[in-house]
């Protein structure tokens, strides 16, 4: 091979070869922001947390779903609204197998039916709000089922009673800007201890639940 040109290819390799150091060392040396900026880190959740007043839900149900039971209402049904503002919720409808004369001529529908009650008013408002089993609960976590210490550690001083039904049943109430939860014990006043447990539940609004239920 010609020597000229022999001296020529070295010459170029030995400037490649500089050449690419130059770049790789350039590159170890920039700074990977310089190159791709980076998105900022989310900031951190905070710590504190703030206790649930009776009034607060921890989410909103979704469509056809019920949600907590709240002063005055089992979510979203609200004692006060109208019995068609209730029905377009697509949880209650009319119940075509209820006595005569009945109050009760609407229910929940599907397996709701079995645990919850709903009267309707005259006027064609939802009055009181009936919870036979637990299929719901407050936010606290009371629902039917649960202790009369239960009750106690979650509400403390806001809770009323106990008061006596007219059958003679031991009834505890919490009450919101005159909304209403009611507590019903199958013990009398007298014989209720921590371990009495909840076993009707009634919300309303305007007036205080009278936690009977009567049959025709």
């Amino acid at each position: 091979m010609n020597r000229k040109i022999g001296g020529a290819l070295v010459a170029l390799s030995i400037l490649t070869g500089i050449g690419v150091g130059f770049a790789a060392q350039r590159s170890a040396d920039t700074p990977a922001s310089a190159s791709s900026p980076r998105s900022s880190s989310p900031t951190p959740a905070s710590n504190e947390t703030s206790r649930t007043t009776p009034t607060e839900t921890t989410s909103a149900p979704k469509e056809g779903e019920i949600g907590d039971v709240i002063p005055g209402g089992v979510e979203p049904i609200m004692t006060g609204m109208t019995i068609d503002d209730a029905l377009e919720t697509g949880l209650i409808e009319q119940d075509f197998d209820s006595c005569v004369g009945s109050t009760n001529s609407w229910r929940w529908t599907g397996d709701l039916s079995i645990g919850l009650d709903v009267l309707v008013d005259q006027n064609r408002l939802v009055s009181f709000i009936g919870i036979s089993r637990p299929v719901t609960a407050t936010v606290e976590g009371i629902t039917v089922g649960s202790t009369l210490a239960d009750l106690r550690s979650a509400y403390d001083r806001q809770l009323t009673g106990p008061e006596k039904t007219d059958y003679g049943q031991a009834t505890m109430f919490l009450e919101v800007d005159n909304r209403w939860i009611g507590f019903m014990f199958d013990e009398s006043p007298d014989q209720l201890t921590d371990r009495s447990k909840i076993t009707f539940m009634e919300v309303s609004g305007g007036r205080k639940p009278g936690l009977v239920r009567d049959g025709c």
